[in-house]
C-alpha cells in the first residue's frame, strides 16, 4: 500500500515539475497520460516520481492536514493518553 501526500507544485518545464511539502522539496516526471497538465499552484499526487494525479485545494490541505496531525508527536504523550 502507498500513500501519497498532495504536493504544491512550483515550477513546471516541459517533462518534469518541482514540488513542495512541509518544506521538502522534490522534482517529479511530469505523466503525459493527465488530462491536464499540472501548472504552478496546483497541488500533485506522485508515485514513484511521476505526478499521476491533480488534486483540488480544498482536498489538498485537508489531507495534508490529517498527515501533519499523523506526523505530529504527541504533546501529552506523558499522560499516557
Amino acid at each position: 500500500m502507498c500513500l501519497a501526500v498532495p504536493m504544491l507544485v512550483l515550477e513546471v518545464n516541459e517533462s518534469e515539475a518541482l514540488c513542495e511539502v512541509f518544506g521538502h522539496r522534490r522534482t517529479a516526471k511530469v505523466d503525459r497520460m493527465l488530462h491536464e497538465p499540472p501548472k504552478p499552484g496546483d497541488y500533485v499526487l506522485i508515485s514513484r516520481g511521476v505526478i499521476f494525479r491533480t488534486v483540488p485545494p480544498d482536498e489538498a490541505r485537508e489531507s495534508q492536514n490529517l498527515f501533519r496531525e499523523i506526523l505530529t508527536p504527541e504533546k501529552n504523550t506523558a499522560n499516557g493518553d
